[in-house]
């Protein structure tokens, strides 16, 4: 898996790009040559980008308000832009999740 493809470095925060599948049966994040993220939320109200954030910060462990969506507000594909973590932590917490 190369990480590298949707996992971008920029000055002072790290770039993330996330396939999101809203309505899924659970919530949870997913490898398969992207990072896809299943929420059971609709993408209604922005619920789905909620929830999308909530959890993206829980998995890297970083404050919410260090996430945000920076394009694709209403599609499934969104840029999301994380500060306050390097490169390196990214890579690893989302290598982690091969190993779930």
């Amino acid at each position: 898996m190369n990480i590298n493809k949707f996992v971008f470095e920029g000055r002072g925060y790290v770039d993330i790009a996330v396939y999101v599948k809203p309505r899924s049966s659970k919530t949870k994040f997913t490898l398969s040559g992207e990072l896809v993220f299943h929420t059971e939320e609709e993408p209604i109200r922005g619920k789905a980008n909620k929830s999308l954030i909530k959890h993206l910060a829980k998995l890297l462990k970083v404050n919410p308000q260090n996430v945000e969506i920076v394009k694709g507000h209403k599609s499934r594909v969104k840029l999301i832009r994380v500060r306050g973590i390097s490169m390196d932590k990214v890579k690893d917490e989302i290598a982690r999740l091969k190993q779930r």
